[in-house]
């Protein structure tokens, strides 16, 4: 079963290559706070290929045209999606397994190769947490549960919304 997820924005996970990729669409309107996800990367000018998606050693990442996924002795243990409009199998998402079968955690990766989503998934593939990062900070948790939203700013108090909507108005 594939894991249902509404991201908060109504778009796609990959980003416009004008430079906006990663989460500006949630801290867009902080304009004092300069987030190194508002800018293309120094450092990979390109997508996450599907064999540089992180494994344990001795795990097997295999693919074709269409997917990837990644075995260990023989038993599947990840699905990698990706980027629709591109040939070049870049990761758009991961799909970590269980030993059933079932999502436990989808990674999702921007079109620069960094991990800007983790989505944390209930014993039927139903979104539990969602955590976006900027780098490897967590920046923003959506509980989709509650709906509660956890915002976290450098050198800021941690904000709680109750819901989309009180989240919105702030930013």
């Amino acid at each position: 079963m594939k894991a249902r997820f509404a991201p908060l924005h109504a778009g796609v996970w990959f980003y416009p290559s004008d430079g906006c990729p990663g989460a500006k669409w949630f801290l867009a309107r902080w304009g004092r706070i300069a987030l190194s996800l508002f800018f293309r990367p120094a450092k990979r000018e390109r997508g996450r290929y599907f064999n540089e998606v992180p494994v344990p050693d001795f795990w097997e990442i295999s693919g074709d045209n269409s997917s990837g996924k990644v075995n260990y002795y023989g038993q599947e243990k990840a699905r990698i999606a990706y980027h629709a409009a591109s040939y070049k199998r870049i990761v758009e998402s991961v799909e970590w397994l269980d030993d059933k079968g079932q999502v436990v955690m989808i990674e999702r990766y921007d079109q620069y190769g960094r991990k800007i989503a983790v989505t944390t998934c209930d014993a039927q593939g139903h979104p539990l947490v969602t955590t976006y990062f900027e780098g490897d900070t967590e920046r923003l948790t959506e509980n989709h549960q509650t709906g509660d939203l956890i915002l976290t700013l450098a050198n800021q108090p941690m904000r709680i919304f109750k819901n989309r909507i009180d989240y919105f108005v702030f930013i």
